[in-house]
């Protein structure tokens, strides 16, 4: 990694560098010195034939190498930087006024970056801007890093956080900017004007010169005019598609901050990492303004825009059992971390009586917001957050697709080789004959040299991608890089999710198996039901009534229904035998533990009987928290992955009568999952979509390899893969010790 920058993971290299004076750029004093010796030349020469034809060559050569450096400026940030600069080093940085930037590959394109000198809290500061991201220069290490969020922190850092000041605001907002998604839309010229200093537009307006100086007008014009067509259309719609781009981030809006001991109202422009916010859901759609941690109550938002799955999540405040955990939104607490751009579906207050024990009211004295929102920490801001990510993705990740393979390389340098030759020969045949007019055959060795490439061949690509982006744009799928379309013919693997690509988006439930007494598992209908299989799939659920409609995962969805459980509320169910599930507090759902527990609260018309620990999840998982394995465990679930199914492990613990709520509440997750009753395994089946075999069969019959992703279990995967025609054969599974990994071998 080169010595300017310590963050890789965007930038690979930082070169500083001051600019020349205009008379000592590498591109003003060269030539300069080259074309007053040739127009000298020319003034001696006059009178001379051959000589004046060899001074005129080299001054047109002159000019067009002259015009070559000056576009390779623009192609090449590299060459820019050495034609018409000076390199400076780290150590004496404050002497430069600008750095070209190098980023990793397939982060977009290098550029050049002015530097800014500024006064930050008193101390000296030097940044600039890199895909719309602010990079500091750190004089101890000698290299440039982007201010750090505030994202790795203790969870107790974030709880007892009392909100912020004027001086900590006005420091912050310093250091990360405004919170907004800046996105310029170019003009139409612009684009053109991209369009045409491309390489191969400049080589075909070139060639079109060359035989317009051949008496080829009206095939030159029609070429030129038609290029000039079709670059045009292309740049038309890229720049519908950017506008249509541009409205995708959300437009400021007020929100309650909680700032000097008060809350007050702001443009969420104005947040800060650090901010102290209220979460709400309004008439109009609210939209999570920045990355936050819950802190007190919960959300639920849509992340659709984000990741693509169309199931609502809940986020709720950390547990405050784990407050010495360190912070990771990737992982562990993404279920905690509300990512902007997300759709605030709904919102829940946190109760008064939980915000009384709450570390941010015993830190900050606070009162409730006056909104009623539930309470979170602002983590990140503008082109930080999640989906400032994934916006400066689609905007600089945007490098032209080449011929850059070695094969393409060495094709055109045989051709080249060829054409040179061609080019000499005629060259010297030519010069042989005195008659014959020295320009006229200059330009029929340049035309023949031109040839290495088919003069038609920009044209044909131009007409190539309009084509495809009319046809794309009829299924509405938009392009805002069209040169990236060529590149699509590369693609030779196709990756499909199983749960809603290849199958259906909706479960049916088959049945509560429990015990195996034959070759066949014992499938319980939902009048057969035993009371722990309806406690742990009732009372251990992420499931939300949004507008009367009860929305989440449509697996948990599908165990409800089955049941004939109805949701009151986020977390109370009643069954129609009278019984009462309500969850106390949830451990989500994660998929490197893969699996989910809650404590809950039965009662039954009135009465309360009990609370449990349950617990759903991979059967695999399970089994190890069972206090006593059922005989036949493993061929149980087996039966029915082996043929497709869905299978969740369910087990329950009751707890202690004289335990009281808190102190439950208060335990480690560790604790409350030990040695668990087995309580059944629940079935479900996804239909497979009726298009899933014929478009798998169509991919494959273009030679094209398909492969399924899925996080779901082995065997069932496997089953899906060979109804859809992605295997031809079974597979050969290898079980390891535990049953936890395996590997699969398909001929």
């Amino acid at each position: 990694m080169a010595s300017g920058m310590r963050e890789p993971e965007i930038v690979a290299d930082v070169k500083p560098f001051t600019p020349r004076p205009l008379w000592a750029r590498l591109d003003v004093l060269p030539f300069g010195f080259v074309y007053v010796s040739l127009l000298i030349g020319l003034f001696v020469y006059v009178n001379e034939e051959f000589e004046s034809f060899v001074l005129s060559f080299a001054l047109l050569t002159a000019v067009l190498l002259h015009a070559l450096v000056g576009l390779s400026q623009i192609w090449s940030v590299a060459f820019f930087a050495f034609i018409t600069g000076s390199p400076v080093p780290m150590s004496r940085i404050f002497d430069a006024k600008f750095v070209a930037v190098t980023p990793t590959e397939h982060n977009g394109k290098a550029e050049i970056c002015k530097l800014c000198f500024e006064t930050n809290n008193g101390l000296n500061e030097i940044n600039f801007t890199f895909q719309r991201l602010k990079y500091i220069f750190d004089a101890e290490s000698g290299t440039f890093a982007r201010p750090a969020y505030p994202i790795a922190k203790p969870l107790s850092a974030y709880r007892y956080s009392s909100g912020l000041d004027e001086v900590k605001v006005a420091a912050l907002r310093k250091s990360f900017g405004p919170n907004r998604l800046d996105i310029p839309v170019p003009s139409f010229g612009q684009l053109m004007k991209d369009q045409m200093i491309a390489p191969l537009f400049v080589f075909q307006v070139f060639c079109v010169g060359l035989w317009c100086l051949d008496e080829y007008w009206y095939y030159s014009v029609f070429t030129l005019g038609m290029l000039v067509m079709f670059e045009s259309t292309i740049a038309a719609s890229r720049l519908k598609t950017l506008k249509e781009f541009r409205g995708m981030p959300p437009l400021s809006f007020d929100v309650s901050v909680y700032r000097r001991g008060k809350w007050v109202v702001i443009s969420s422009v104005d947040l800060v990492p650090g901010d102290i916010v209220s979460v709400v859901r309004n008439k109009e759609g609210y939209v999570a303004p920045a990355d936050m941690l819950m802190l007190a109550g919960s959300v639920v938002v849509d992340e659709s825009l984000l990741t693509g799955e169309s199931v609502p999540q809940l986020k709720e405040a950390t547990d405050a059992t784990s407050l010495d955990d360190v912070l990771n939104i990737a992982k562990e607490h993404k279920s905690n971390v509300v990512f902007g751009g997300t759709t605030i579906m709904n919102h829940t207050a946190p109760a008064l009586d939980a915000m009384k024990n709450n570390p941010f009211c015993e830190s900050s004295s606070s009162e409730m917001p006056r909104d009623g929102g539930a309470i979170a920490i602002v983590l990140r801001t503008g082109f930080g957050t999640a989906q400032g990510s994934l916006m400066r993705t689609m905007l600089f990740a945007s490098e032209r697709v080449t011929a850059n393979s070695k094969d393409a390389y060495l094709f055109l340098g045989c051709l080249l080789v060829f054409a040179v030759a061609a080019s000499a020969y005629v060259l010297k045949k030519g010069l042989q004959d005195d008659d014959r007019d020295k320009w006229k055959l200059v330009l029929k060795c340049v035309i023949i040299i031109t040839s290495v490439v088919p003069p038609e061949l920009p044209m044909e690509l131009s007409l190539a991608v309009n084509n495809s982006l009319i046809f794309l744009a009829k299924l509405s799928i938009f392009c805002t890089e069209p040169f990236r379309i060529p590149s699509a013919g590369k693609v030779s693997v196709c990756c499909f999710d199983k749960t809603g690509t290849l199958t259906e988006d909706d479960f049916d439930v088959k049945g509560i198996v429990q015990t195996m007494d034959g070759e066949k598992p014992d499938l319980s209908a939902p009048h057969g039901v035993q009371l722990d299989s309806l406690l742990a799939l009732s009372g251990c659920h992420s499931l939300m009534r949004i507008d009367k409609k009860v929305v989440g995962d449509p697996l948990e969805k599908a165990a409800l229904s089955f049941l004939g459980v109805s949701l009151t509320s986020p977390d109370v169910c009643l069954s129609t035998q009278g019984d009462t599930v309500k969850i106390l507090k949830r451990f989500p759902f994660s998929s490197s533990l893969q699996r989910m527990t809650c404590i809950m609260e039965h009662s039954q018309k009135g009465s309360m009987q009990g609370r449990y620990v349950v617990m759903k999840g991979a059967p695999e998982k399970l089994k190890d928290f069972l206090g006593e394995i059922p005989p036949r465990y493993d061929e149980m679930y087996k039966f029915y992955t082996r043929r497709g199914a869905r299978v969740l492990a369910l087990a329950v613990k009751r707890c202690l009568k004289d335990i009281k709520t808190s102190d439950l509440k208060a335990m480690t997750r560790d604790e409350l999952e030990d040695s668990v009753k087995f309580a059944g395994f629940a079935i479900f089946e996804s239909p497979i979509k009726k298009d899933s075999a014929a478009t798998v069969s169509q991919l494959q019959s273009s030679s094209h390899t398909v492969i399924m992703i899925t996080g779901d279990q082995a065997l069932t995967a496997a089953h899906v893969a060979q109804e859809v025609g992605i295997l031809e054969r079974p597979p050969l599974f290898l079980v390891a010790e535990k049953g936890i990994a395996f590997a699969c071998f398909c001929k």
